[in-house]
């Protein structure tokens, strides 16, 4: 519906168009027809001493100068005029002019020795005087000229002022000023399609080459009005008419095979573009030149062809309005074209030049493309705001929508990678994101913190690449990064990562666990075309940041695949081991069904009574793996005993006391921080030393030892053992404080009274 509506519109200007050239000139042709016989055409003149019609031709080369030409005119053809005369001088060739009648003046065209006047296309009368006539009357041309001479379609005409004064206004309108408003009508539909273009949601640059052609369309144009240019020779303004020709033709092509993807062509309109200004550097006059765009026309013939060739085959596929307007005003631009230039090349542009109502016909198809791109674009845009409205309350907006952190998601992505790609219109960037060892962050904090650092890291990605890309949620802990423009991809992520190490809030979320960023970077075009290749080659490049140590940026590189081939079974025994540290005591919680998540708890009071005592970071950290890892000796002790309900044996007891020790001996082969293992063997040491295993005694006992141990018991006192309930809290509390000093550690008991009642 929408092709038919504007394409109507369009065969409608057209109609308009050449119903009105047709009628001008049938009312010319019937204006002459109709007084024929009182009208003189002055169609025979002796030149050169030979008879000739003097129609427009070629001068010889080394014949320029001024060349003179008569015509007779009989006593019995203008005897019955009563009163004086008028000649109408149609479109005569050449620099200058002077017209004699009888030997007698009567009028100058141009100015003498001034060649630097463009008159050819212009429409003179003169009046002759009746007291001039004479029975055998004599018109005496004379021209200089170094190109052509003689007239156009049309030759001179001789009669009475009445009849030939009408005809002199309308062939004066039709070459003179009908010329003068095609280029304001020109210079107005390239002004409006600029205006459209800019107007336009989501344009392509490319697109500003089609008001620029007409532009240089209309400059071509001045090569048909009467107009002086002083500051070129009549050759280097023919030149730069020529030139703005091929220019705008070739503008054009590029936008077009641009557009459709058409490198040949678009390589074949720069060599074209080449050749024409070769073409005018090496023609050093008129009639050289002349000769060489007459030829050379028909190569921009075949650029005209190629737009034909490109929107057709567009429009088979897109069934736009737009392709099918091209291809139609493609071929109302060549048909009178391929006349012109077959006339301009074989009978030396004697007939009407027809090519101007072609370039009107397309540019007024360039307008009506931007017009409905406008509207299309005007209508996608109240479109897509209905859309965004209605999907805020669709069920299926989860499908595209991460609902923590608002991000577009893992099949957002895949859907918007072709369109982000072509909006971007130069080279794009994947970047990868991974938190290092989340899952146990996850895991130790619980969801609601991890959720909380996804938002907060998710809100520092979004804030540093702003305008500059799209940020996605790509999988648990991964986010992708589509980036554009400056600075660098490197640069932009590496302010990603410090940004979140400096983070406060994250630092406290995380509960100072290290929290980084692992980043890989790939490359559009370079390191694939399609967003799975760049998915791998990002992911390979941050799988090689965490092989590297974690907490860095990589570029992808073809290196990177055969180095981590080759050390690949170090870098997964790394990674096993590493998460093996935070997962073991979610495994040891498990042997005991009644405690719960014991580990966790006992290393999150742990870490309230080191905030309590302002200890250093190395010293929380410490404290929080201590409290996940105090338990491991467990896992040597049977389910039997731990879930035993009666009174245990002392062969039993001594089973349960040796845990610290073997938890020591285990551990001391998986982490090597002194602090972190004087939680695991010292959490069961009493200040009065008669704890296990080593007895050890008031500040023989580490600090680290004694927190673990205030928090140990404080959480075993609330929770439900196989043998009795809980206690609660305010018997715990009783219970610490009655036994500060004795088995705890006065001062941390003290921190922890005061920190759990905050």
């Amino acid at each position: 519906m929408m092709k038919k509506r504007y394409f109507s519109i369009y065969l409608l200007l057209v109609f308009i168009i050449a119903f009105w050239m047709i009628s001008f000139y049938s009312r010319i042709d019937l204006l002459i027809e109709d007084n024929k016989e009182d009208l003189v055409f002055l169609d025979q003149f002796i030149y050169k001493n030979e008879m000739t019609d003097m129609k427009v031709r070629k001068i010889d080369k080394g014949d320029e100068g001024l060349h003179t030409y008569e015509t007779f005119i009989g006593d019995e053809l203008i005897k019955n005029y009563q009163s004086d005369a008028l000649l109408v001088v149609p479109r005569l060739r050449g620099s200058w002019h002077r017209i004699y009648f009888n030997d007698h003046l009567i009028g100058i065209i141009g100015i003498e020795g001034n060649d630097r006047f463009h008159l050819w296309n212009s429409v003179h009368k003169f009046t002759i005087s009746k007291d001039l006539f004479e029975t055998e009357n004599v018109f005496r041309f004379e021209t200089y000229s170094d190109y052509k001479i003689g007239y156009a379609y049309m030759p001179m005409i001789f009669g009475q002022q009445g009849i030939t004064g009408e005809l002199f206004n309308r062939l004066e309108w039709l070459h003179s000023k009908f010329y003068l408003v095609a280029i304001g009508i020109l210079m107005a539909i390239s002004i409006m399609e600029l205006i459209l273009f800019l107007l336009t949601e989501n344009y392509s640059k490319r697109y500003l080459l089609f008001p620029i052609s007409i532009v240089l369309v209309s400059v071509y144009l001045l090569d048909y009005v009467v107009i002086e240019h002083a500051f070129l020779s009549a050759l280097n303004f023919k030149k730069m008419a020529i030139l703005a020709l091929h220019t705008s033709t070739v503008l054009v092509t590029i936008a077009l095979a641009t557009l459709y993807n058409y490198k040949h062509i678009k390589k074949y309109a720069y060599a074209v573009i080449a050749g024409s200004i070769i073409g005018m550097l090496f023609t050093g006059d008129m009639i050289a030149f002349s000769k060489f765009y007459q030829g050379y026309n028909f190569l921009i013939l075949s650029l005209i062809v190629s737009w034909i060739y490109m929107a057709f085959k567009y429009y088979r596929i897109s069934k736009k309005p737009q392709e099918y307007m091209i291809v139609v005003s493609g071929f109302l631009l060549i048909v009178p074209s391929v006349y012109d230039t077959f006339m301009l090349f074989f009978f030396d542009g004697k007939h009407l030049r027809l090519s101007i109502y072609g370039i009107l016909f397309y540019s007024i198809a360039m307008l009506l493309i931007a017009i409905v791109d406008y509207i299309e674009s005007q209508k996608n845009l109240f479109t897509e705001s209905k859309m965004l409205e209605l999907e805020k309350t669709r069920l299926n907006r989860v499908l595209v929508t991460d609902e923590l952190t608002g991000l577009s998601n893992h099949r957002h992505f895949h859907d918007l990678f072709d369109k982000l790609i072509e909006d971007a219109g130069e080279d794009v960037y994947l970047i990868m994101l991974d938190i290092d060892k989340f899952r146990p962050i996850n895991e130790i904090r619980g969801h609601t913190i991890g959720d909380a650092i996804l938002k907060e890291i998710s809100r520092i990605t979004l804030d540093i690449i702003g305008d500059k890309g799209h940020v996605f949620r790509y999988g648990g802990e991964e986010f992708a990064v589509m980036y554009y423009g400056q600075p660098t991809p490197e640069a932009v992520a590496e302010d990603i990562r410090i940004s979140v190490i400096e983070d406060k809030e994250l630092h406290e979320l995380s509960g100072y666990l290290p929290l980084t960023l692992s980043i890989g970077i790939s490359a559009y075009p370079r390191d694939g075309v399609s967003s799975r290749v760049l998915i791998m080659k990002a992911e390979k490049a941050m799988t090689y940041a965490k092989f590297r140590g974690r907490n860095k940026v990589v570029m992808y590189h073809d290196s990177i695949e055969a180095e981590m081939s080759g050390n690949a079974a170090i870098e997964i025994k790394d990674k096993l081991l590493i998460d093996f540290i935070y997962t073991l005591a979610s495994v040891i919680d498990l042997k005991d069904s009644y405690t719960g998540k014991h580990s966790e708890e006992v290393a999150r009071f742990a870490m309230l009574i080191a905030e309590e005592m302002q200890l250093d970071d190395h010293q929380k950290f410490a404290l929080r793996l201590g409290g996940l890892l105090h338990d491991f000796g467990k896992l040597s002790v049977p389910d039997t005993i731990i879930n035993k309900t009666t009174r245990l044996s002392d062969e039993e007891f001594d089973i349960i006391i040796s845990h610290p020790k073997a938890g020591y001996n285990i551990a001391k082969h998986i982490v090597d921080d002194p602090l972190v293992l004087q939680c695991v063997r010292s959490h069961h040491e009493r200040v009065d030393g008669k704890g296990y295993p080593d007895g050890l005694k008031g500040d023989e006992i580490p600090l680290m030892a004694r927190i673990i141990c205030v928090a140990d018991a404080y959480h075993a006192m609330i929770s439900n053992r196989s043998y009795r309930k809980s206690l609660g809290h305010e018997y715990a509390m009783n219970e610490l404080e009655r036994y500060k000093g004795v088995q705890f550690d006065t001062n941390v008991v003290n921190a922890f009274i005061k920190a759990i009642n905050k």
